[in-house]
């Protein structure tokens, strides 16, 4: 449950270039997913505003991703984007308040080049802005889009005596510097443990050093004279929670399970429970995160519209970065699914913020084991893995009010789309507006949306088409696409019927096998004009040169 919602409302101006307005929302997401604060507690909504004003739904942070399907404009209603802006906050604070739930002081973001067409209406937006903020209704958050713009336009918003304050660029950095300027009293409480020692199950001390991340949920410490174990410190403050994860993590220990593999710790899995006074203070963990590089950069990385962050981090570890590097992933992650799947254990969670690549051995690591799901095989308790991001989770999922229990089936979808996205560019294979809007899954985002209904256009026709921009679908060889039309080839009606048709753990491992297996490797070519192009030997041509082109030409 979230203790307490931070509403977002981000103004999104589409006058300017498609490129850059993408790039923008890319890096807003990328800042949202890297704030375990931003990405759990934010409740969001985008506005397009350029020749008209279009509001989406309002959307968990989780789900979260960047709206391509706008059009580009010619003007941009800056005043009257504001104006509806101001209206949707004020309605989503009255349904806080009317279902009795906690929020933070709402953000309004602006991505904006500066133009604004509208500008009989800026006196009077002007003033209701300006209120807004005086009276702490709103953070103003003007970001610039593009190298063509004005910053002084988006000044004049703020009180008189602020006009002067810096508006920066719409870019990853600057985006998590506004977000940590902006916090406010009341938005958390943070205890700083550092220094306090807190007792183990066996009365084994473990004296806190260094904060290393702060969490909603925990916070993250070095321990005294120990880096190869790190304290998780609970943050959030729910009775039911900590009761029900202390007996969760007793069962977690009482498994015995190995979470090494070759002396390299793969699992973050909890080693100790801490206590302070007799209630539990949070647990012990291996450190998993050294010598390792996130998935979720790997994935940006390989992606259309790159993160400079992203590539740097790749670049610098493997320089000689190449599809086949993708492909290897990938099998290491069905791999690493079909351990967990062997100890009983529910992934539920595939979420790339979760997962890291082990940089000599390519070995997938995963953190927050806490959510995986457990069971207690003396009292036969289960504790059900935390559910999974809305356009990762299975379409059987979706039957009944609220998510089903995750499980094996449920994680074998999850892998195939992780799969599907590190093969094909980071694009995902559900992706794409309908045509027609589904009034019933209004409330879900476009993949999610896309899932439940079992539109996935590169398995068979329906009601999207593949984004422009995507690597063919025949670039993979036969049995690659036959293993995802197993695992994606359903309707809203026959889901239930294709559950047992899903491409195994270890199908998945036999078939990327051929294409991931050292050099010298025959399944494989390497394009004459750029090395960097590696793809299966079946393609007569080089799909990336194809790809390049295509989207040159958009």
């Amino acid at each position: 449950m979230i203790s307490c919602f931070i509403p977002i409302v981000v103004l999104v101006d589409t006058s300017g270039e498609r490129t850059e307005v993408l790039k923008a929302l890319y890096d807003l997401q990328y800042a949202i997913q890297d704030d375990i604060e931003l990405r759990e507690q934010s409740d969001i909504c985008v506005i397009f505003y350029g020749d008209t004003v279009h509001a989406e739904e309002f959307i968990r942070g989780v789900d979260f991703m960047p709206f391509d399907f706008f059009q580009t404009a010619d003007s941009a209603c800056l005043n009257q984007g504001l104006h509806e802006a101001l209206k949707l906050l004020a309605l989503r604070k009255k349904m806080y308040r009317t279902e009795g739930v906690n929020y933070c002081c709402p953000r309004l973001l602006v991505l904006s080049t500066g133009l604004i067409s509208d500008i009989n209406f800026k006196n009077e937006i002007c003033k209701e802005v300006r209120e807004a903020i005086n009276d702490r209704k709103i953070q103003y958050v003007p970001l610039m889009v593009g190298n063509q713009y004005d910053y002084r336009v988006l000044q004049e918003y703020y009180p008189p005596g602020n006009e002067e304050k810096d508006v920066l660029t719409a870019e990853y950095d600057n985006i998590r510097k506004v977000f940590e300027e902006t916090r406010v009293d009341g938005d958390k409480v943070i205890s700083f443990y550092d220094g306090r020692c807190f007792k183990g199950l066996k009365n084994k001390s473990y004296l806190l050093e260094e904060l290393i991340k702060y969490g909603g949920t925990y916070s993250t410490y070095s321990v005294q004279d120990n880096c190869n174990i790190m304290a998780k410190i609970i943050t959030k403050d729910d009775n039911y929670y900590r009761n029900k994860l202390e007996r969760k993590i007793r069962v977690m220990l009482s498994l015995k399970i190995n979470y090494e593999v070759n002396g390299i710790p793969v699992l973050e899995w909890p080693l100790d429970i801490l206590y302070q006074d007799g209630v539990l203070m949070g647990f012990i963990v291996p450190n998993v995160q050294r010598d390792t590089i996130a998935l979720s950069d790997i994935l940006r990385y390989t992606g259309l519209v790159h993160n400079d962050q992203s590539t740097e981090k790749v670049l610098k570890i493997y320089p000689q970065f190449t599809w086949k590097y993708s492909v290897q992933i990938a099998y290491n992650l069905a791999s690493f699914v079909d351990y967990l799947h062997s100890l009983g254990i529910i992934v539920g969670t595939l979420e790339e913020y979760y997962l890291y690549v082990h940089i000599k051995t390519g070995r997938i690591i995963y953190t927050e084991c806490e959510r995986l799901g457990v069971k207690d095989h003396v009292s036969g308790e289960e504790f059900p893995c935390e559910l999974s991001r809305l356009d990762l989770t299975a379409p059987e999922q979706f039957q009944l009010k609220g998510l089903k229990i995750a499980s094996q089936s449920t994680d074998l979808f999850s892998l195939s789309i992780q799969i599907f996205r590190l093969l094909m560019k980071n694009i995902h294979p559900f992706t794409g507006k309908p045509k027609d809007d589904i009034d019933k899954y209004s409330y879900l985002g476009i993949e999610a949306r896309n899932i439940v209904s079992g539109f996935c256009p590169y398995i068979k026709k329906c009601d999207i088409s593949v984004p422009l921009w995507s690597p063919s679908f025949e670039l993979l060889p036969d049995e690659v696409q036959s293993a995802f039309r197993k695992t994606f080839d359903y309707t809203e009606d026959t889901v239930l019927e294709t559950i047992k048709h899903r491409t195994s753990t270890k199908q998945w491992m036999k078939i990327l096998y051929h294409l991931a297996k050292v050099e010298p490797n025959e399944n494989l070519r390497t394009c004459y004009k750029n090395k960097f192009h590696v793809y299966p030997a079946h393609n007569s041509e080089c799909p990336w040169c194809k790809m390049e082109l295509q989207i040159k030409n958009l």
